[in-house]
């Protein structure tokens, strides 16, 4: 795999008659592959995730521009639905999605929210993108029953393949999208737009829970698929739990490599404390409360530096954790 290359050319005229003029045409061009670069670094993945509890994915079979929603043919009418819906509840995000664009079944959305307890997903369908106008997506947001919307009981995979966005997503993400849907047989696997983190192409999201994973390969996407359907999480790969800030998100992880516990529901949040500056205490308590798990980290800037997305016209540090003093205190 190129994970770089860089090449320039150069054209020069020395005057072959008296009054000619020298000129000299220099050009440069990086190829390169952001995803490449932040594994070839071992940049870690944990404390990533994007920070969000409640989800519409809808989906939308055209192609998708740089900024999907915006660019796309919805009406405008639909549209302006969808944006007050979303501002209407916090911690909203829309997402497009799609499958088979050929496919002649009604078009499919989902609402999900990723909580701590009790996450969720409803699947609405629909004839065309009007019908949209008579659904109560606040409530639907909210976690309120609305008409239409029948419950989604099975675990929910996207792929971010948003390649218009950064080139990783098409490279790495398409491959893991067609792979995993293979490996899944079923219905529960769909193409996303623009996660967040493209330099972790290619990118998962599972729901309800909401956990993103990056630098999905076709040997790991099936033990996050396999191990979220026993409702264990894979922690290799895992970048964090959306509904935690990022240092929490970092937290879980090292905590679970620590104590052994992988089970989805095995740990729940307890308290998170800022000590000093890029220096954390957070806790978790046991699923039966008859423990405490306590850990100490650190964020601090890496000392490598790199292209953050395909698109970066400069190269920078990233923010990575590192774990300190854990202890388990029974209760």
């Amino acid at each position: 795999m190129v994970l770089w290359r860089s090449y320039q050319y150069e054209v020069s005229t020395v005057g072959v008659a008296s009054g000619s003029i020298g000129h000299r045409v220099k050009m440069k061009q990086d190829i390169f592959y952001c995803a490449a670069l932040s594994t070839e670094v071992k940049e870690q993945v944990l404390g990533t995730a994007s920070t969000c509890e409640n989800w519409l994915l809808l989906e939308y079979r055209e192609g998708w521009g740089v900024e999907p929603f915006k660019e796309s043919d919805l009406p405008r009418n639909v549209k302006q639905h969808l944006s007050r819906s979303l501002k209407s509840v916090v911690k909203s995000r829309l997402l497009f999605i799609k499958q088979d664009p050929q496919t002649t079944r009604r078009l499919a959305m989902f609402v999900a929210r990723s909580m701590e307890v009790g996450s969720t997903v409803v699947k609405y369908e629909f004839n065309n993108y009007e019908d949209l106008r008579d659904l109560d997506l606040t409530a639907a947001l909210s976690g309120q029953a609305t008409t239409g919307a029948t419950q989604w009981n099975s675990p929910l995979f996207l792929v971010c393949t948003h390649g218009r966005r950064d080139k990783c997503c098409a490279k790495f993400g398409f491959p893991i999208y067609k792979s995993t849907r293979d490996f899944a047989n079923d219905d529960s696997v769909w193409q996303s737009s623009h996660v967040g983190g493209d330099r972790f192409a290619a990118n998962m999201i599972c729901f309800p829970d909401g956990l993103f994973y990056g630098h999905v390969t076709e040997d790991t996407a099936p033990l996050i698929v396999s191990a979220y359907r026993e409702k264990q999480l894979f922690l290799d790969r895992l970048r964090g739990r959306t509904c935690y800030a990022r240092p929490i998100q970092a937290a879980e992880v090292f905590v679970r490599q620590q104590s052994g516990l992988s089970g989805l529901t095995d740990l729940k949040f307890l308290d998170y404390e800022v000590v000093k500056p890029n220096y954390f205490r957070v806790r978790f308590l046991s699923q039966d409360e008859s423990e405490i798990h306590e850990l100490y980290l650190t964020s601090q800037l890496s000392e490598f530096q790199n292209r953050l997305t395909c698109h970066s016209a400069e190269e920078k540090k990233v923010v990575q954790y590192l774990p300190g003093k854990y202890s388990r205190v029974i209760i």
